[in-house]
């Protein structure tokens, strides 16, 4: 399977935040994740808020394209994906637990190590001009 992934903060408008294509299909996503300005702001969510703490508009949702058969790649379905609500705070309070020894980490550092080094490779094959 072959695919790209691409980002970029200096998209602003129709273009997409996020563009994912593999050989099988794609997966489009617009606007930012509204929690990061928010957490940049100093935001502090109260409990009863949690539920409504990433939330996207409707316009927000991501676009899901596939050919459900590879032997038939012009017939592609089309369909919206819900974005999940988040709270990058569990990460945190997480490695708090982490370091207290009351729970394992969720993210462990080769989780972590993996998704640098694709990122790397990532960078690597766009300067290099590779598909």
């Amino acid at each position: 399977m072959l695919a790209h992934c691409r980002t970029s903060y200096l998209a602003c408008d129709n273009a997409p935040r996020f563009l994912l294509h593999g050989t099988r299909g794609s997966f489009r996503k617009h606007g930012l994740d509204p929690q990061e300005p928010a957490l940049v702001a100093g935001a502090k969510v109260p409990r009863k808020a949690r539920r409504r703490c990433g939330c996207r508009r409707t316009n927000r949702l991501g676009t899901l394209t596939v050919a459900p058969n590879p032997a038939d790649p012009g017939i592609l379905v089309t369909c919206e994906v819900k974005t999940e609500r988040g709270d990058y705070r569990g990460f945190y309070a997480n490695v708090r637990d982490a370091i207290l020894g009351t729970a394992p980490l969720a993210v462990t550092p080769e989780d972590g190590f993996r998704v640098i080094r694709l990122l790397e490779l990532a960078r690597q094959s766009s300067a290099e001009g590779a598909p």
